[in-house]
């Protein structure tokens, strides 16, 4: 796998919760967790550039070993969806556009730029 990969927290309700995936110090993706009320956990993974199979393999079993306790990847009751991107495209409202109905439209190659922090970058 792609080296010093770590993750940071986004954001989190009480169902969910979405994380930055850092590759050094370079931000190359992110994931969401989801649970049901039913104990399914879904995940959705998706990683901007180049990711063989075996560092998606590698990525998908951090992933359940570093943040789903109460299921294995083999259960019947969670899921991961991998996607592998060739850009990232944010659609939101600008700080100044809150009150507004213009949405800013931000396209940014080679970079994952996280909801979280749409207001710290560009």
């Amino acid at each position: 796998m792609k080296k010093n990969i770590n993750f940071f927290r986004i954001i989190r309700t009480s169902s969910s919760e979405a994380y930055g995936i850092r590759s050094d110090e370079t931000v190359i993706g992110r994931f969401d967790l989801h649970y049901a009320s039913d104990g399914r956990i879904d995940a959705v993974v998706t990683v901007l550039g180049k990711i063989s199979d075996k560092e998606e393999l590698e990525l998908v079993q951090k992933i359940d070993l570093d943040f789903v306790e109460n299921a294995e990847i083999q259960d019947d009751n969670f899921n991961i969806t991998f996607f592998k991107a060739t850009e990232s495209k944010i659609y939101g409202k600008g700080k100044e556009d809150w009150a507004g109905d213009m949405l800013e439209i931000k396209t940014i190659k080679k970079v994952v730029v996280l909801i979280g922090l749409l207001h710290n970058v560009v």
